[in-house]
């Protein structure tokens, strides 16, 4: 069966829209979480830079890196963020707990900065930042990771929301342009019901002008566009 023009026109609205209202959505997703994620690594930035001072100024006084890394640990220790000191074959110097997940180049020579997203052995999803750096003649590795617990969640509900948003603002939409499809056909509706009528038998049978709406433009009178029809 075939479909109305104004069924074809609203189904034609519709698919141009989900596929826009998908690609803007999914652009908006990944940008909210890349921006997650950079608020996430100025943090590990922050507190890297303070691990690796208070390192430098304990080696300037004991010379012992291991010495120096508990002084650290006994200073520095924000909420919720892990930071460990490893040396530089990348072996931690101390135990943290829970255990800070590290990338596997931290052992490779020459490595000297990484900045990744890796899964604990709990499963566990985490932001860590790895610094390479040189002091007092050591050569040593500061880490610093928290977990994406929160982050995660923050972003599984703007998600939530636009699952449940997006499709009852695209069932609105939908409605609208079928309703303002039907209100702008109407007249080219009934005018093409009107000349379906007219048969060999019925001739003289003329359409119907209907009165010009106040603001329509004079150069286009109420069915003036149609001149061929009007005189069948």
């Amino acid at each position: 069966m075939a479909l109305s023009l104004r069924t074809r026109l609203t189904a034609w609205y519709s698919v141009l829209l989900v596929l826009t209202v998908a690609v803007f959505s999914a652009a908006v997703l990944w940008l909210h979480w890349r921006l997650i994620l950079e608020e996430f690594d100025e943090g590990l930035g922050s507190i890297t830079s303070t691990a690796a001072n208070v390192v430098e100024e304990e080696l300037g006084e004991v010379h012992d890196l291991g010495h120096a890394a508990t002084e650290m640990a006994a200073v520095v220790h924000p909420a919720d963020f892990a930071v460990e000191v490893l040396d530089a074959s990348g072996a931690p110097l101390l135990k943290v707990s829970p255990p800070l997940p590290l990338p596997a180049e931290v052992r490779s020579p020459g490595f000297t900065k990484a900045t990744e997203t890796l899964e604990a052995d709990d499963g566990r999803q985490w932001r860590v930042m790895v610094r390479g750096r040189t002091a007092k003649g050591f050569r040593y590795l500061v880490a610093v990771g928290a977990p994406l617990d929160e982050a995660s969640e923050q972003w599984r509900t703007l998600v939530r929301a636009c699952l449940i948003g997006i499709p009852l603002a695209l069932v609105f939409a939908a409605g609208g342009g079928l309703w303002l499809g039907r209100a702008g056909l109407r007249p080219l509706t009934s005018m093409a019901a009107e000349a379906h009528a007219i048969t060999a038998t019925t001739l003289d049978t003329r359409l119907r002008s209907r009165p010009r709406r106040s603001g329509w433009p004079r150069k286009f009178p109420a069915c003036g566009c149609f001149p061929t029809l009007r005189e069948r």
